[in-house]
């Protein structure tokens, strides 16, 4: 297997941990892609695209946001603010 088809099965992975899990696994794919994780980075932007598409931010609304308990399992201090994950990175 190449380099890039590693990468691209582990973007896949994450992709659809996204797609089908609860927020707890995808806060742990933000933050890997948040620190430059380059699979988790591009799953979360295709993800992102994906939904664009499709319309669906409306039915992320108000659960966008991560809980203060799902920060502190990502690692991230309580003195953060909380991550909206519509708006991470803009």
């Amino acid at each position: 297997m190449t380099t890039e088809a590693s990468w691209q099965q582990l973007e896949d992975f994450f992709y659809e941990r996204l797609v089908r899990e609860t927020v707890l696994p995808s806060v742990t794919i933000v933050a890997w892609g948040e620190a430059g994780q380059p699979a988790a980075h591009r799953a979360i932007w295709r993800y992102a695209t994906e939904m664009g598409e499709r319309s669906r931010f409306d039915l992320l609304a108000g659960v966008t946001k991560f809980t203060r308990e799902e920060m502190r399992l990502a690692g991230y201090p309580d003195s953060m603010s909380q991550i909206d994950t519509c708006t991470s990175g803009q």
